[in-house]
Protein backbone atom coordinates (compact mmCIF):
# COMPACT_ATOMS: atom_id res chain seq x y z
CA UNK A 1 0.00 0.00 0.00
CA UNK A 2 2.57 2.50 0.80
CA UNK A 3 4.29 1.47 -2.52
CA UNK A 4 1.43 2.06 -4.40
CA UNK A 5 0.63 5.65 -2.59
CA UNK A 6 4.50 6.67 -3.41
CA UNK A 7 4.03 5.73 -7.01
CA UNK A 8 0.65 8.50 -6.87
CA UNK A 9 2.63 10.97 -5.28
CA UNK A 10 5.68 10.86 -8.12
CA UNK A 11 3.17 10.66 -10.89
CA UNK A 12 1.92 13.97 -9.23
CA UNK A 13 5.90 15.55 -9.19
CA UNK A 14 5.76 14.61 -12.72
CA UNK A 15 2.82 16.92 -13.81
CA UNK A 16 3.83 19.26 -11.68
CA UNK A 17 7.46 20.07 -13.04
CA UNK A 18 5.78 20.14 -16.70
CA UNK A 19 3.64 22.97 -14.93
CA UNK A 20 6.32 24.82 -13.78
CA UNK A 21 8.06 24.45 -17.21
CA UNK A 22 4.90 25.96 -19.08
CA UNK A 23 5.43 28.87 -17.14
CA UNK A 24 8.78 29.39 -18.21
CA UNK A 25 8.24 29.21 -21.68
CA UNK A 26 5.19 31.74 -21.06
CA UNK A 27 7.65 34.07 -19.52
CA UNK A 28 9.97 33.99 -22.15
CA UNK A 29 6.98 34.30 -24.64
CA UNK A 30 6.08 37.67 -22.85
CA UNK A 31 9.86 38.76 -23.13
CA UNK A 32 9.80 38.29 -26.75
CA UNK A 33 6.53 39.79 -27.03
CA UNK A 34 7.82 42.87 -25.28
CA UNK A 35 11.08 43.26 -27.66
CA UNK A 36 8.36 42.82 -30.74
CA UNK A 37 6.82 45.65 -29.69
CA UNK A 38 9.23 47.72 -30.00
CA UNK A 39 10.35 46.89 -33.53
CA UNK A 40 6.90 46.40 -34.88
CA UNK A 41 3.88 44.50 -35.18
CA UNK A 42 5.51 42.03 -38.23
CA UNK A 43 8.25 40.86 -35.96
CA UNK A 44 5.35 40.32 -33.00
CA UNK A 45 3.06 38.06 -34.61
CA UNK A 46 5.22 34.61 -34.17
CA UNK A 47 6.09 35.27 -30.47
CA UNK A 48 1.94 35.95 -29.56
CA UNK A 49 1.29 32.62 -32.23
CA UNK A 50 3.37 31.26 -29.48
CA UNK A 51 2.47 32.50 -26.57
CA UNK A 52 -1.28 30.95 -27.71
CA UNK A 53 -0.09 27.69 -27.91
CA UNK A 54 2.31 27.93 -24.44
CA UNK A 55 -1.21 29.14 -22.99
CA UNK A 56 -2.88 26.24 -24.06
CA UNK A 57 -0.88 23.95 -22.94
CA UNK A 58 -0.86 25.59 -19.68
CA UNK A 59 -4.23 25.03 -19.26
CA UNK A 60 -4.30 21.56 -20.14
CA UNK A 61 -1.39 20.75 -17.72
CA UNK A 62 -3.42 22.17 -15.18
CA UNK A 63 -5.86 19.93 -15.75
CA UNK A 64 -3.67 16.81 -15.78
CA UNK A 65 -2.57 18.42 -12.68
CA UNK A 66 -6.27 18.13 -11.13
CA UNK A 67 -6.78 15.37 -12.21
CA UNK A 68 -3.90 13.56 -10.66
CA UNK A 69 -4.38 15.29 -7.76
CA UNK A 70 -7.91 14.11 -7.32
CA UNK A 71 -6.53 10.74 -7.45
CA UNK A 72 -3.80 11.12 -5.42
CA UNK A 73 -6.47 11.80 -2.79
CA UNK A 74 -8.82 8.91 -3.68
CA UNK A 75 -5.79 7.45 -3.29
CA UNK A 76 -4.61 8.36 0.17
CA UNK A 77 -8.41 8.02 1.28
CA UNK A 78 -8.75 4.47 0.38
CA UNK A 79 -5.15 3.86 1.97
CA UNK A 80 -6.43 5.67 5.16
CA UNK A 81 -9.32 3.38 5.14
CA UNK A 82 -7.69 -0.14 4.56
CA UNK A 83 -5.20 1.10 7.12
CA UNK A 84 -7.14 2.05 9.80
CA UNK A 85 -9.65 -1.32 8.59
CA UNK A 86 -6.38 -3.43 8.95
CA UNK A 87 -7.25 -6.44 11.15
CA UNK A 88 -5.12 -5.93 14.27
CA UNK A 89 -2.69 -3.39 14.70
CA UNK A 90 -1.04 -1.26 12.24
CA UNK A 91 2.17 0.69 12.77
CA UNK A 92 4.88 2.16 10.29
CA UNK A 93 8.21 3.22 11.79
CA UNK A 94 10.69 5.44 10.23
CA UNK A 95 14.21 3.74 10.01
CA UNK A 96 15.07 4.56 13.55
CA UNK A 97 11.77 2.74 14.69
CA UNK A 98 9.78 5.95 15.64
CA UNK A 99 6.33 5.90 14.41
CA UNK A 100 5.39 8.15 11.77
CA UNK A 101 1.51 6.26 11.31
CA UNK A 102 -0.40 4.03 13.80
CA UNK A 103 -4.07 3.54 13.02
CA UNK A 104 -7.42 2.88 15.65
CA UNK A 105 -6.51 -0.64 17.11
CA UNK A 106 -2.14 0.35 17.13
CA UNK A 107 -3.08 3.36 18.66
CA UNK A 108 -5.57 1.83 21.80
CA UNK A 109 -2.87 -0.90 21.92
CA UNK A 110 0.25 1.52 22.25
CA UNK A 111 -1.29 4.45 24.49
CA UNK A 112 -4.84 3.58 25.58
CA UNK A 113 -5.29 7.32 24.68
CA UNK A 114 -4.12 9.99 22.20
CA UNK A 115 -1.48 9.18 19.17
CA UNK A 116 1.56 7.04 19.97
CA UNK A 117 2.85 9.29 16.62
CA UNK A 118 6.28 10.58 17.35
CA UNK A 119 7.30 7.60 19.98
CA UNK A 120 9.95 5.06 19.71
CA UNK A 121 8.15 1.78 19.17
CA UNK A 122 10.40 -0.04 22.01
CA UNK A 123 10.03 2.53 24.40
CA UNK A 124 6.03 1.59 24.31
CA UNK A 125 7.02 -1.89 25.62
CA UNK A 126 7.01 -3.61 28.70
CA UNK A 127 10.58 -4.20 30.39
CA UNK A 128 13.05 -6.23 28.34
CA UNK A 129 10.98 -6.18 25.56
CA UNK A 130 12.28 -2.79 24.91
CA UNK A 131 15.45 -4.34 23.83
CA UNK A 132 13.79 -7.16 21.57
CA UNK A 133 12.10 -4.48 19.69
CA UNK A 134 15.08 -2.78 19.32
CA UNK A 135 16.64 -5.46 18.10
CA UNK A 136 14.24 -6.52 15.48
CA UNK A 137 14.73 -3.22 14.13
CA UNK A 138 18.37 -3.51 13.55
CA UNK A 139 17.82 -6.93 12.48
CA UNK A 140 15.24 -5.71 10.14
CA UNK A 141 17.93 -3.18 8.28
CA UNK A 142 20.30 -6.07 7.56
CA UNK A 143 18.21 -8.47 6.09
CA UNK A 144 15.96 -9.04 2.56
CA UNK A 145 13.96 -6.22 2.09
CA UNK A 146 10.80 -8.52 1.68
CA UNK A 147 11.37 -10.63 4.82
CA UNK A 148 8.96 -10.51 8.50
CA UNK A 149 10.93 -10.73 10.91
CA UNK A 150 8.49 -11.51 14.16
CA UNK A 151 8.04 -11.78 18.06
CA UNK A 152 5.93 -11.99 20.95
CA UNK A 153 6.24 -9.09 23.06
CA UNK A 154 4.35 -6.94 25.80
CA UNK A 155 3.47 -3.56 25.27
CA UNK A 156 3.22 -1.55 28.38
CA UNK A 157 3.48 2.08 28.12
CA UNK A 158 2.52 3.46 31.47
CA UNK A 159 2.85 0.96 34.71
CA UNK A 160 -0.89 1.77 35.48
CA UNK A 161 -1.41 -0.11 32.72
CA UNK A 162 -1.77 -3.85 32.60
CA UNK A 163 0.53 -5.29 29.75
CA UNK A 164 -1.14 -6.34 26.31
CA UNK A 165 0.37 -9.51 25.16
CA UNK A 166 1.06 -8.98 21.15
CA UNK A 167 3.09 -10.69 18.32
CA UNK A 168 4.65 -8.08 16.32
CA UNK A 169 5.48 -8.63 12.51
CA UNK A 170 7.70 -6.39 11.11
CA UNK A 171 8.75 -5.60 7.45
CA UNK A 172 11.27 -3.12 5.45
CA UNK A 173 8.68 -0.10 3.69
CA UNK A 174 10.11 0.93 0.28
CA UNK A 175 9.69 3.88 -2.26
CA UNK A 176 8.96 3.57 -5.66
CA UNK A 177 12.90 3.05 -6.37
CA UNK A 178 12.64 0.20 -3.91
CA UNK A 179 14.95 1.79 -0.72
CA UNK A 180 13.96 1.07 2.99
CA UNK A 181 12.49 4.55 4.05
CA UNK A 182 10.98 2.85 7.36
CA UNK A 183 9.16 -0.66 8.50
CA UNK A 184 5.71 -1.34 8.71
CA UNK A 185 4.57 -3.25 12.00
CA UNK A 186 1.61 -5.69 12.13
CA UNK A 187 0.60 -5.87 15.81
CA UNK A 188 -2.04 -8.95 17.11
CA UNK A 189 -3.40 -8.98 20.32
CA UNK A 190 -2.53 -12.41 21.86
CA UNK A 191 -3.80 -10.81 25.47
CA UNK A 192 -7.12 -13.06 25.16
CA UNK A 193 -5.50 -15.88 24.18
CA UNK A 194 -2.65 -15.45 26.40
CA UNK A 195 -4.92 -15.37 29.45
CA UNK A 196 -7.07 -18.47 28.53
CA UNK A 197 -4.19 -20.21 27.85
CA UNK A 198 -2.97 -19.30 31.40
CA UNK A 199 -6.20 -20.57 33.00
CA UNK A 200 -6.18 -23.73 31.69
CA UNK A 201 -3.09 -24.57 32.63
CA UNK A 202 -4.25 -23.45 35.96
CA UNK A 203 -7.72 -25.73 35.47
CA UNK A 204 -5.10 -28.71 34.29
CA UNK A 205 -2.72 -28.48 37.37
CA UNK A 206 -5.58 -27.98 39.53
CA UNK A 207 -7.46 -30.82 37.95
CA UNK A 208 -4.05 -33.27 37.76
CA UNK A 209 -3.64 -32.44 41.94
CA UNK A 210 -7.27 -33.96 42.42
CA UNK A 211 -6.31 -36.56 40.33
CA UNK A 212 -3.24 -37.49 42.20
CA UNK A 213 -5.41 -37.36 45.60
CA UNK A 214 -7.86 -39.59 44.50
CA UNK A 215 -5.48 -41.72 43.36
CA UNK A 216 -3.89 -41.74 46.61
CA UNK A 217 -7.12 -42.17 48.29
CA UNK A 218 -7.72 -45.20 45.69
CA UNK A 219 -4.44 -46.63 46.84
CA UNK A 220 -5.41 -46.27 50.54
CA UNK A 221 -8.55 -47.87 50.07
CA UNK A 222 -7.43 -50.70 47.87
CA UNK A 223 -4.49 -51.22 50.58
CA UNK A 224 -7.10 -51.66 53.26
CA UNK A 225 -8.75 -54.24 50.74
CA UNK A 226 -6.35 -56.03 50.15
CA UNK A 227 -5.25 -56.22 53.67
CA UNK A 228 -9.11 -57.08 54.82
CA UNK A 229 -8.99 -59.58 52.20
CA UNK A 230 -5.73 -61.29 52.99
CA UNK A 231 -6.86 -61.09 56.86
CA UNK A 232 -10.15 -62.65 56.34
CA UNK A 233 -8.98 -65.58 53.89
CA UNK A 234 -6.35 -66.32 56.48
CA UNK A 235 -8.61 -66.58 59.69
CA UNK A 236 -11.12 -68.49 57.17
CA UNK A 237 -8.40 -70.71 56.64
CA UNK A 238 -7.71 -72.53 59.86
CA UNK A 239 -11.34 -73.50 60.27
CA UNK A 240 -11.89 -74.59 56.95
CA UNK A 241 -9.02 -76.73 57.25
CA UNK A 242 -10.35 -78.56 60.46
CA UNK A 243 -13.66 -78.90 59.00
CA UNK A 244 -12.06 -80.35 55.82
CA UNK A 245 -9.85 -82.90 57.94
CA UNK A 246 -13.15 -84.45 60.21
CA UNK A 247 -14.78 -84.47 57.50
CA UNK A 248 -12.18 -86.55 55.86
CA UNK A 249 -11.95 -88.84 58.52
CA UNK A 250 -15.95 -89.47 58.14
CA UNK A 251 -15.40 -90.45 54.74
CA UNK A 252 -12.56 -92.75 55.21
CA UNK A 253 -14.35 -94.36 58.00
CA UNK A 254 -11.96 -93.35 60.79
CA UNK A 255 -14.10 -91.90 63.06
CA UNK A 256 -16.71 -95.04 62.28
CA UNK A 257 -18.89 -96.53 59.65
CA UNK A 258 -21.70 -94.44 58.35
CA UNK A 259 -24.99 -95.21 57.30
CA UNK A 260 -25.89 -94.66 53.50
CA UNK A 261 -27.88 -91.47 54.30
CA UNK A 262 -24.94 -89.96 56.14
CA UNK A 263 -22.34 -91.01 53.64
CA UNK A 264 -24.57 -88.59 51.24
CA UNK A 265 -24.07 -85.96 53.42
CA UNK A 266 -20.89 -85.87 54.01
CA UNK A 267 -19.84 -86.13 49.94
CA UNK A 268 -21.69 -83.24 49.87
CA UNK A 269 -20.42 -81.31 53.05
CA UNK A 270 -16.78 -82.74 51.50
CA UNK A 271 -17.57 -80.76 48.62
CA UNK A 272 -18.69 -77.53 49.87
CA UNK A 273 -15.69 -77.35 51.84
CA UNK A 274 -14.04 -77.77 48.50
CA UNK A 275 -15.95 -75.04 47.23
CA UNK A 276 -15.05 -72.92 50.47
CA UNK A 277 -11.60 -73.58 50.49
CA UNK A 278 -11.92 -72.47 46.62
CA UNK A 279 -13.05 -69.42 47.78
CA UNK A 280 -10.76 -68.48 50.78
CA UNK A 281 -8.35 -69.23 47.91
CA UNK A 282 -9.45 -66.57 45.69
CA UNK A 283 -9.59 -64.05 48.34
CA UNK A 284 -5.93 -64.94 48.98
CA UNK A 285 -5.26 -64.72 45.76
CA UNK A 286 -7.23 -61.26 44.87
CA UNK A 287 -5.01 -59.49 47.75
CA UNK A 288 -1.41 -60.29 46.45
CA UNK A 289 -2.14 -60.30 42.81
CA UNK A 290 1.22 -57.98 42.85
CA UNK A 291 3.04 -60.73 44.12
CA UNK A 292 1.58 -63.13 41.61
CA UNK A 293 3.95 -63.29 38.78
CA UNK A 294 7.19 -64.27 41.76
CA UNK A 295 4.68 -66.77 43.17
CA UNK A 296 4.11 -68.93 39.82
CA UNK A 297 5.28 -72.05 40.25
CA UNK A 298 5.55 -73.32 36.58
CA UNK A 299 5.52 -76.46 35.57
CA UNK A 300 4.56 -79.20 32.73
CA UNK A 301 1.08 -80.48 33.42
CA UNK A 302 -1.63 -82.04 31.27
CA UNK A 303 -4.37 -79.33 31.32
CA UNK A 304 -7.71 -81.90 29.94
CA UNK A 305 -6.58 -83.92 33.78
CA UNK A 306 -6.82 -80.67 35.43
CA UNK A 307 -10.15 -80.27 34.14
CA UNK A 308 -11.17 -83.48 34.43
CA UNK A 309 -10.74 -82.78 38.44
CA UNK A 310 -12.58 -80.31 38.67
CA UNK A 311 -15.10 -81.56 36.68
CA UNK A 312 -15.42 -84.22 39.39
CA UNK A 313 -15.40 -82.12 42.25
CA UNK A 314 -18.58 -80.15 40.61
CA UNK A 315 -20.53 -83.58 39.62
CA UNK A 316 -21.91 -83.79 43.40
CA UNK A 317 -22.77 -80.34 43.58
CA UNK A 318 -23.81 -79.69 40.28
CA UNK A 319 -28.04 -78.45 40.73
CA UNK A 320 -30.82 -80.21 38.83
CA UNK A 321 -31.41 -79.70 35.26
CA UNK A 322 -27.73 -79.01 34.41
CA UNK A 323 -25.24 -81.33 32.88
CA UNK A 324 -21.84 -81.21 31.75
CA UNK A 325 -21.09 -82.22 28.22
CA UNK A 326 -17.18 -82.98 27.50
CA UNK A 327 -14.84 -82.54 24.64
CA UNK A 328 -11.37 -82.83 25.08
CA UNK A 329 -8.62 -85.12 22.89
CA UNK A 330 -7.29 -88.37 23.52
CA UNK A 331 -3.79 -87.13 23.64
CA UNK A 332 -2.75 -85.35 26.85
CA UNK A 333 -2.18 -82.00 26.04
CA UNK A 334 0.56 -80.27 28.21
CA UNK A 335 1.45 -76.91 28.67
CA UNK A 336 3.80 -74.40 31.49
CA UNK A 337 1.86 -73.57 34.18
CA UNK A 338 1.37 -73.19 38.07
CA UNK A 339 -1.30 -76.17 38.36
CA UNK A 340 -2.95 -75.08 41.78
CA UNK A 341 -3.74 -72.13 39.85
CA UNK A 342 -4.45 -73.81 36.78
CA UNK A 343 -6.79 -75.64 38.61
CA UNK A 344 -8.63 -72.50 40.48
CA UNK A 345 -8.77 -70.86 37.15
CA UNK A 346 -10.48 -73.84 35.37
CA UNK A 347 -13.15 -74.35 38.90
CA UNK A 348 -13.92 -70.66 38.92
CA UNK A 349 -15.25 -70.39 35.15
CA UNK A 350 -17.23 -73.83 35.55
CA UNK A 351 -18.36 -72.32 38.94
CA UNK A 352 -19.22 -69.00 36.92
CA UNK A 353 -21.21 -71.06 33.86
CA UNK A 354 -23.36 -72.69 36.87
CA UNK A 355 -23.99 -69.92 39.02
CA UNK A 356 -25.13 -67.63 36.11
CA UNK A 357 -27.22 -70.73 34.19
CA UNK A 358 -30.28 -70.58 36.77
CA UNK A 359 -32.39 -72.22 34.72
CA UNK A 360 -30.24 -75.25 34.18
CA UNK A 361 -29.00 -76.24 30.73
CA UNK A 362 -25.37 -78.08 29.35
CA UNK A 363 -22.50 -76.74 30.92
CA UNK A 364 -19.79 -77.56 27.43
CA UNK A 365 -16.24 -77.95 28.83
CA UNK A 366 -14.13 -78.37 25.74
CA UNK A 367 -10.02 -78.59 25.62
CA UNK A 368 -8.56 -77.99 22.78
CA UNK A 369 -4.58 -77.37 20.64
CA UNK A 370 -4.83 -73.68 19.25
CA UNK A 371 -1.41 -73.29 17.71
CA UNK A 372 0.88 -72.21 20.27
CA UNK A 373 -1.80 -72.35 22.88
CA UNK A 374 -4.22 -74.93 25.14
CA UNK A 375 -7.49 -73.25 25.58
CA UNK A 376 -10.34 -74.69 27.33
CA UNK A 377 -13.62 -73.42 26.70
CA UNK A 378 -16.73 -73.03 28.90
CA UNK A 379 -19.77 -72.69 27.60
CA UNK A 380 -23.38 -72.11 29.04
CA UNK A 381 -27.03 -71.66 28.18
CA UNK A 382 -27.67 -69.12 30.73
CA UNK A 383 -28.43 -65.21 30.98
CA UNK A 384 -25.21 -64.29 28.81
CA UNK A 385 -23.89 -60.98 28.54
CA UNK A 386 -23.99 -57.16 27.22
CA UNK A 387 -21.55 -55.05 26.05
CA UNK A 388 -22.15 -53.42 29.55
CA UNK A 389 -21.54 -56.48 31.20
CA UNK A 390 -18.25 -56.86 29.42
CA UNK A 391 -16.63 -53.68 30.51
CA UNK A 392 -17.08 -54.66 34.58
CA UNK A 393 -16.72 -58.23 33.91
CA UNK A 394 -12.95 -58.57 34.60
CA UNK A 395 -12.71 -55.79 37.52
CA UNK A 396 -11.87 -56.12 41.20
CA UNK A 397 -15.28 -56.63 42.57
CA UNK A 398 -16.84 -56.19 39.34
CA UNK A 399 -20.37 -57.78 38.92
CA UNK A 400 -23.37 -57.67 36.59
CA UNK A 401 -25.96 -56.21 38.61
CA UNK A 402 -29.87 -56.48 36.84
CA UNK A 403 -32.75 -57.86 37.64
CA UNK A 404 -32.11 -61.43 36.23
CA UNK A 405 -28.43 -61.72 38.68
CA UNK A 406 -29.93 -59.99 41.59
CA UNK A 407 -30.48 -63.33 43.49
CA UNK A 408 -26.94 -64.45 42.33
CA UNK A 409 -24.42 -64.37 44.85
CA UNK A 410 -20.79 -63.84 44.65
CA UNK A 411 -17.63 -61.57 45.81
CA UNK A 412 -16.85 -59.93 41.92
CA UNK A 413 -13.05 -61.48 42.46
CA UNK A 414 -13.33 -64.71 40.73
CA UNK A 415 -12.92 -63.54 36.63
CA UNK A 416 -10.72 -60.27 38.14
CA UNK A 417 -8.49 -63.42 39.88
CA UNK A 418 -8.81 -65.80 37.04
CA UNK A 419 -7.78 -63.54 34.01
CA UNK A 420 -4.92 -62.08 36.20
CA UNK A 421 -3.23 -65.51 37.31
CA UNK A 422 -3.69 -66.46 33.56
CA UNK A 423 -2.05 -63.34 32.06
CA UNK A 424 0.89 -63.41 34.84
CA UNK A 425 1.33 -67.28 33.24
CA UNK A 426 1.68 -65.96 29.63
CA UNK A 427 -2.17 -66.59 28.83
CA UNK A 428 -5.22 -65.25 28.81
CA UNK A 429 -9.19 -65.15 29.34
CA UNK A 430 -11.93 -64.01 27.15
CA UNK A 431 -15.63 -63.75 27.15
CA UNK A 432 -18.44 -63.54 24.62
CA UNK A 433 -22.02 -63.73 24.11
CA UNK A 434 -23.09 -66.92 22.02
CA UNK A 435 -25.91 -66.50 19.27
CA UNK A 436 -28.06 -68.98 20.81
CA UNK A 437 -28.35 -67.70 24.40
CA UNK A 438 -25.58 -68.04 27.34
CA UNK A 439 -21.81 -66.90 26.92
CA UNK A 440 -18.48 -68.78 26.41
CA UNK A 441 -15.52 -67.95 28.27
CA UNK A 442 -11.59 -69.11 26.99
CA UNK A 443 -8.61 -69.80 28.55
CA UNK A 444 -5.16 -69.77 27.00
CA UNK A 445 -1.86 -71.03 28.26
CA UNK A 446 1.19 -71.94 26.50
CA UNK A 447 1.51 -75.18 25.57
CA UNK A 448 4.78 -77.29 25.61
CA UNK A 449 6.34 -79.64 22.87
CA UNK A 450 6.45 -83.04 24.31
CA UNK A 451 9.74 -85.55 23.49
CA UNK A 452 9.41 -87.75 20.90
CA UNK A 453 9.19 -92.20 22.61
CA UNK A 454 12.18 -92.52 23.84
CA UNK A 455 13.15 -89.28 24.74
CA UNK A 456 13.19 -87.88 27.85
CA UNK A 457 12.37 -83.97 28.05
CA UNK A 458 14.70 -82.44 30.78
CA UNK A 459 11.92 -79.70 31.33
CA UNK A 460 8.75 -81.87 32.01
CA UNK A 461 7.74 -82.90 35.18
CA UNK A 462 4.38 -83.96 34.90
CA UNK A 463 2.41 -82.98 38.25
CA UNK A 464 -0.76 -85.13 39.52
CA UNK A 465 -2.27 -84.03 42.60
CA UNK A 466 -2.66 -87.10 45.19
CA UNK A 467 -6.63 -87.25 45.70
CA UNK A 468 -6.89 -87.85 41.52
CA UNK A 469 -6.71 -91.62 40.38
CA UNK A 470 -3.88 -92.50 38.05
CA UNK A 471 -6.42 -94.19 36.32
CA UNK A 472 -8.79 -90.94 34.15
CA UNK A 473 -11.51 -93.13 34.15
CA UNK A 474 -11.59 -93.92 37.69
CA UNK A 475 -12.85 -90.78 39.28
CA UNK A 476 -13.62 -88.65 36.24
CA UNK A 477 -16.24 -88.83 33.25
CA UNK A 478 -14.79 -90.27 30.52
CA UNK A 479 -13.28 -88.39 27.08
CA UNK A 480 -15.30 -87.92 24.67
CA UNK A 481 -18.88 -89.44 26.36
CA UNK A 482 -21.63 -86.81 26.69
CA UNK A 483 -22.58 -87.18 30.52
CA UNK A 484 -25.76 -86.05 32.60
CA UNK A 485 -24.08 -84.73 35.73
CA UNK A 486 -25.77 -85.82 39.23
CA UNK A 487 -27.91 -83.55 40.81
CA UNK A 488 -27.68 -82.58 44.22
CA UNK A 489 -29.75 -84.91 46.57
Amino acid sequence: MTAAFGKERGQAGEAQERLEALERRLQRAWEEAADTALGGYVRAEPALEAMGAAVENLHVAAQEVGATARMVRAERQRYEELFQLAPGGYVVTDTNGVIVEANAEAAAMLTGVGSPIGNALSELAAGTDRQTLQRLVEEAKRVAPDTTLGAAVDLQPTRARPPIHVQAHCRAALDPDGAVIGFRWMLHDLTDRVRTERLRRQLEQRDAERLRELNRRWEAVESAKSQFLQLASHELRSPVTVIGGYLSMLADGTLGPLSEQVSGVVELLTAKVKELNALVTEMLEAARLDEVAGLVAAVEIDVGEVVRQVIDDWRPLLPEGHRFILDWPDERLMVTADFARVRTIVANLVHNAIKFSPEGGEIICRVYRDGPVAAVEIADSGIGLSDQDLAVLFTRFGRIVNPRTSGIGGTGLGLYVSRELARAQGGDISAVQRADGGSVFRFTVPVVEVAAPGEQSPAVTLLRPPELSAEPGASCLEPDVRTEGASRK
